[in-house]
This record gives C-alpha cells, sequence and structure tokens, in this order.
C-alpha cells in the first residue's frame, strides 16, 4: 500500500468514525446527556484527523489536534473563525462532561453540542478531496 492509499484509507476509517459518533450523540442524548457531548466532539475530533491526516499531518493528542486546527485550518481561512471557537467550546464541555461531576448536561445543553459538532463536522468534511 503506498502512501496515498494509506491516508486515503485513515481519512476514509476516521470519517466512518466521524459519522458513527455522531449518531452515537443522537442516539444517547436524552439518556446520557454527557455522553452525548463526548460522542458529539469525537465527531469533530475524528473529522478533523481525517482533513489533517489527508493533508500528511497527524496528531493523536487533544490539545495537538486543537492547536493544528486554528494553524492549519482557522488562521489561513479554510474554518471559519467562529467554527474554530465552536470547536474550543466542543473540547472544553467534553472534558467537563467527561471530568468535572459537578457541571450538569441538560438534554437541551448536549442537543446544543451536537448542532454545533454537525456544523464543524460539515465544514471539515467539505476540505475533504471528492469522495472520501
Amino acid at each position: 500500500m503506498t502512501t496515498d492509499e494509506a491516508k486515503r484509507t485513515a481519512v476514509h476509517l476516521l470519517m466512518q468514525k466521524t459519522d458513527e459518533a455522531l449518531q452515537a450523540a443522537r442516539q444517547v442524548l436524552s439518556a446520557s446527556p454527557a455522553a452525548a457531548v463526548n460522542r458529539a466532539y469525537y465527531a469533530c475530533f475524528y473529522a478533523a484527523s481525517a482533513v489533517l491526516i489527508g493533508e500528511g499531518r497527524k496528531f493523536v493528542k487533544h490539545a495537538g489536534l486543537q492547536a493544528a486546527v486554528h494553524k492549519h485550518l482557522v488562521h489561513p481561512g479554510r474554518l471559519s473563525k467562529d467554527l474554530g471557537k465552536a470547536y474550543d467550546r466542543l473540547a472544553l464541555a467534553r472534558y467537563q462532561a467527561d471530568y468535572e461531576a459537578e457541571v450538569i448536561w441538560t438534554p437541551q445543553k448536549a442537543a446544543d453540542a451536537i448542532e454545533a459538532a454537525e456544523r464543524i463536522v460539515a465544514a471539515l468534511r467539505a476540505l475533504l478531496p471528492p469522495g472520501t
């Protein structure tokens, strides 16, 4: 398998994970709003990873990927500043949902997170080559 084939495969698999995470977020919304926030964030994490891997960049840590989203996508104008800020808010929300027990997630707050994730994912998907 060539490097380009490996990148295409990785992008495809990450976008599958993106779609699965968004679907899971919607499915668990009423039963577990915090879990829905987690899955919404990971949908964005996977989609951003796919875009950057497709360009030969790989990040495994959340902070590294978040910085790369801004450096390679927001600052050059490929992703809007508003969506960059939404990504940051979603990353913080995921951290709070996973690690801060005193933060209570209502279904409405989680639904807002899912909606933001859907906008971010759509914009990231538009940056991928057709057919991926």
